[in-house]
């Protein structure tokens, strides 16, 4: 009996603990961020793929959306300690419906 040889994560999915995106999860989350920031950008602050750091883990949605918060160019931030009000995950055909359920 022949086995596969196992399959190495990319350090994308290492650190997230997820697939890599494909072009489709990319055009989605793309339009949906333009689509939110389009309508909502008075009020909230929509971001892509920021690490959130709550509680001793660290989360990474595809999409946050936080209370307006100032834009500082010169004093970026790699993590945020604040949770957003709400979250949005696009499910890749790769990714399992429990890692959905587990970030929730």
């Amino acid at each position: 009996m022949e086995t596969l040889a196992p399959v190495e994560l990319s350090e994308y999915e290492l650190e997230r603990g997820k697939p890599i995106p494909s072009k489709n999860h990319g055009i989605v989350r793309a339009n949906l961020l333009i689509e939110l920031g389009s309508r909502y950008r008075k009020d909230y602050r929509c971001t892509s793929e920021i690490s959130v750091g709550i509680a001793g883990r660290v989360l990474v949605p595809d999409i946050g959306i936080f209370p307006r918060m100032e834009v500082n160019m010169a004093a970026d931030q790699t993590m945020l300690e604040k949770m957003p009000l709400t979250t949005v995950e696009i499910l890749s055909p790769a990714q399992a419906l429990d890692d959905l359920v587990d970030k929730t």
